[in-house]
């Protein structure tokens, strides 16, 4: 299975077994159906950064790429 239907499946699963529990249970699973919608379908890092093993500059790094060049 891929990242975001784990999020989404074993997120329900959770929320469901804390609706269980009166008052508290419930507000935790509210919480819980939340960050599993935040996780499922929220903004993604387009780049993340990161230092050369080279050289130690600071890279912008594309996680849709598999390479990664040195700037210098």
């Amino acid at each position: 299975m891929n990242y975001r239907s784990n999020w989404l499946i074993f997120g329900i699963i959770g929320a469901v077994l804390l609706a269980m529990i009166p008052v508290l249970g419930w507000m935790l699973a509210v919480g819980v159906i939340c960050a599993v919608l935040w996780k499922t379908f929220g903004f993604r890092e387009i780049l993340t950064e990161g230092d050369c093993p080279a050289c130690t500059k600071t890279l912008s790094i594309d996680p849709k790429q598999d390479v990664i060049a040195c700037p210098v």
